[in-house]
């Protein structure tokens, strides 16, 4: 594994602050810095969060200023294609699986669905290649424990997927101990490929994931500009840093 390539996510996320202009933008740093795929989100703010009243919750009220709209998400993948990099999106609910499904090669599913089992068949049932990222689902800790990923790959090799690859994952914002030496043990302990997804500061932790553990994967939050305001902007890396990041692990790797 550590011979291969790593496969180095964008994650664009939600740092476009639901502007199809900014994340168009982000498409097109992205194919400019050496990375595989570019990566959004899609979710519907009326799923995830409680609408109170006329302006809802503050909740909802923030994903519903982060949120695109399907015709984005197209448009998008359509950039993506025009610049040589590979759309992903990481849907939220069964109903974005199918939103976006004409529209990715694999699915990206975030820590907080390890659990969900009904979500994990539903991805898994697509027949496309999975990543799924291990912090932890119930945001008490910093990472899911080794059962509770043992189970969500049960889920997911029953309902038939048979590419699946882990993410270690830190759920704080930002990551103060990166610890990716659990790596090399959900290796050992999967025998399935394993990766980084990133919410560190900088891009020390992703290159030492990729040189000494082999990481299959590589995923890092990127904005046009770090000192924005909203969730991802402080911890990601801005274009030039991403490209300086992955220029460094293609010397590795």
């Amino acid at each position: 594994m550590a011979d291969t390539p790593a496969f180095i996510i964008a994650e664009a996320g939600v740092n476009h602050d639901g502007d199809l202009d900014k994340a168009i933008e982000l498409v097109k740093a992205a194919s400019k810095t050496g990375a595989d795929a570019v990566k959004f989100q899609t979710f519907d703010p009326d799923q995830l969060a409680h609408k109170r009243g006329k302006t809802g919750t503050p909740h909802h009220r923030m994903l519903s200023n982060l949120a695109l709209k399907t015709d984005d998400f197209r448009e998008l993948a359509m950039e993506a294609d025009r610049h040589d990099i590979e759309f992903m999106t990481t849907p939220f609910t069964i109903l974005d699986i199918r939103r976006i499904l004409p529209l990715v090669k694999r699915l990206k599913i975030a820590s907080g669905y390890l659990l969900d089992r009904p979500f994990l068949q539903a991805a898994a049932k697509t027949e496309k290649p999975i990543i799924i990222s291990t912090g932890d689902p119930t945001y008490t800790k910093g990472y899911a424990s080794y059962t509770a990923i043992g189970k969500a790959i049960d889920a997911l090799q029953k309902a038939k997927a048979t590419d699946v690859t882990l993410l270690h994952c830190i759920s704080k914002y930002p990551a103060d101990n990166p610890y990716t030496a659990r790596i090399s043990f959900l290796q050992d302990l999967f025998k399935i490929p394993v990766g980084y997804s990133s919410h560190d500061i900088g891009p020390d932790a992703c290159i030492h994931a990729a040189k000494e553990y082999g990481a299959a994967v590589i995923e890092k939050h990127f904005t046009l500009d770090k000192d924005a305001k909203g969730p991802d902007h402080h911890v990601s890396l801005e274009p030039h840093e991403l490209k300086d990041m992955i220029d460094k692990i293609r010397k590795i790797r």
